[in-house]
């Protein structure tokens, strides 16, 4: 609670990193965040015309793309965003390579989001060696070039690099040349969210302060929630989507028409967390 009320003083003797509105307490983060900005400063300074690719992993609705979005927020004027596994076949994905390059060929180096990376059994890996090794992609017609660019790789089904390191022995994985788009990525971050790690998790509840101080920041001049909901908000065991379960619990639980004592009758609240143990925190933190 001190630093949903104190902000940043209040961890003062926690290691952390920030960047714009981007702030982590985790050791790993850190770590990978710090590289990451190293490698995009470089890459925007530099003349290479090669893309720069990185990848972001960890749970659903933890904030993989927001905290590289902050990283390369003056310097990345456009930002692009594929979910491969909502491509239907490789002229899409064409299509959206094209995008890419229309964006470069204006004098912009662009940000772009490869999110889902790995759907369907790896099998859209190897439609980006070219793009990331040679700097071209292929269609109907022939080779094209892509263009400087930032490639970001996501995805929600492994939490860190490690676990998706582990695929190396995957047949599967091996076929769709995933040990070679290894060799390109340059730089990795493993993302925590808001749920626990772990049983062993000891800074879930400063990771779930931080998002609700930005929650309660953005509130247009408005009384504070309750000290008991924002409480509850800490304490709950899991949000069902991650960040985005939690902002979404925050706007229903600080609406005027909100009503505490039917809290467990909400149907969106259940969406996204448990309204039972969520009513009972709030009666015990009350």
């Amino acid at each position: 609670m001190d630093y949903i009320r104190h902000g940043r003083k209040a961890i003062a003797d926690v290691p952390s990193f920030a960047c714009g509105a981007l702030l982590s307490i985790e050791p790993d983060e850190i770590t990978g965040f710090k590289s990451i900005q190293k490698l995009l400063a470089e890459y925007y300074a530099g003349s290479n015309m090669l893309p720069l690719a990185l990848a972001a992993f960890g749970p659903y609705g933890s904030g993989r793309s927001f905290g590289i979005k902050q990283i390369a927020r003056d310097t990345a004027r456009e930002t692009l965003t594929a979910n491969i596994s909502l491509m239907s076949d490789e002229k899409e994905l064409s299509r959206f390579l094209f995008s890419i390059r229309n964006s470069a060929l204006k004098g912009s180096i662009p940000l772009v989001f490869i999110d889902d990376f790995c759907a369907e059994r790896f099998r859209w890996l190897k439609h980006f060696l070219s793009p990331v090794l040679d700097g071209q992609f292929k269609d109907e017609k022939g080779f094209h070039p892509l263009g400087r660019c930032v490639l970001v790789f996501t995805t929600t089904q492994y939490a860190t690099y490690k676990e998706f390191l582990a695929n190396t022995k995957d047949s599967a994985f091996r076929g769709a040349k995933g040990d070679e788009l290894i060799c390109s990525i340059k730089g990795a971050v493993n993302i925590s969210g808001c749920n626990p790690a772990s049983a062993k998790d000891k800074t879930v509840l400063i990771r779930r302060a931080i998002l609700l101080r930005g929650f309660v920041e953005r509130i247009p001049q408005k009384t504070p929630p309750a000290e008991s909901l924002l409480r509850a908000m800490l304490l709950i065991p899991a949000y069902a989507y991650g960040g985005r379960s939690m902002q979404e619990v925050f706007s229903i639980v600080t609406a005027d028409d909100f009503e505490m004592n039917r809290l467990s009758e909400h149907y969106q609240l259940a969406v996204h967390v448990d309204p039972d143990a969520f009513q009972n925190l709030l009666l015990r933190e009350g």
